[in-house]
């Protein structure tokens, strides 16, 4: 919660030097999507092979099985989805007097 509270102070800070609201809208999406991404593909890659490796373990499988690829997209979309919705309502909120004093 600490760190909510220093970033928003932060962002309240650029908007008293004059940032534009929009540039760090993207820019907070980016930093919101980036990571996200790069998470996202990595524990697919991994949810998938070792699937795979487990199917080919019991003997199950003979070739690529990829129905854990398929059965992940809809939870993918599903999390960048509610990421981009967190995201949107934090930085929408209004910079309070108190951030403004605390600057």
């Amino acid at each position: 919660m600490v760190r909510v509270v220093d970033r928003r102070r932060d962002v309240v800070a650029l908007v008293v030097v004059g940032a534009r609201r929009r540039t760090l809208r993207l820019v907070q999406l980016a930093q919101t999507l980036g990571p996200l991404s790069i998470a996202l593909t990595v524990s697919m890659v991994v949810g998938h092979l070792g699937g795979n490796a487990l199917l080919r373990l019991q003997g199950k499988q003979v070739g690529w099985y990829d129905g854990t690829l398929q059965a992940a997209w809809p939870m993918v979309l599903v999390a960048v989805l509610a990421a981009c919705a967190v995201g949107v309502i934090v930085v929408g909120l209004r910079p309070k007097t108190e951030d403004l004093r605390r600057q």
